[in-house]
């Protein structure tokens, strides 16, 4: 029986490539699908928006990826504790790999709430502050004459 990557070649099951992805194509990749932002990962990686695009690119062209989803569908089945191992190969460690990254993205999640929340929080007491003067300053306003 044929593997469906003998048949379609590319797309969700990666491009039949002899390019092997670079380490920072498959770090881009695996933030893309944390649902990181070109304009995130510049920064984090100290590297310029237009240089993630061209890694994704070049990413996008190795697996057969069309978009970010597509890409991101590779990478969570080719690059993930959760993928499958090659044929006839069994992995006694995906077990234990699998609990490791999900709990690194439970953390990761975790983190990125309390940082939104904060946020809210600053905002929601800037708003307070200038309803606040705002209200001030209509009450010191001379009354308008008809």
């Amino acid at each position: 029986m044929s593997h469906p990557s003998d048949i379609l070649g590319s797309s969700l099951y990666g491009a039949r490539s002899r390019d092997q992805l670079s380490a920072r194509e498959l770090e881009v990749l695996g933030l893309v699908a944390r649902g990181e932002r070109t304009r995130d990962i510049a920064p984090r990686l100290g590297i310029t928006e237009n240089t993630v695009k061209s890694h994704l690119t070049r990413a996008y062209r190795k697996i057969g990826a069309r978009n970010r989803v597509e890409a991101t569908r590779h990478y969570l089945a080719h690059h993930t504790p959760t993928s499958t191992p090659p044929r006839g190969q069994a992995d006694p460690e995906a077990a234990p790999r699998l609990n490791e990254f999900l709990q690194r993205q439970l953390t990761e999640i975790g983190q990125r709430v309390e940082e939104l929340n904060q946020a809210i929080a600053e905002a929601t007491d800037e708003r307070d502050r200038l309803e606040h003067a705002r209200a001030a300053l209509l009450e010191a306003a001379p009354a308008k004459r008809a």
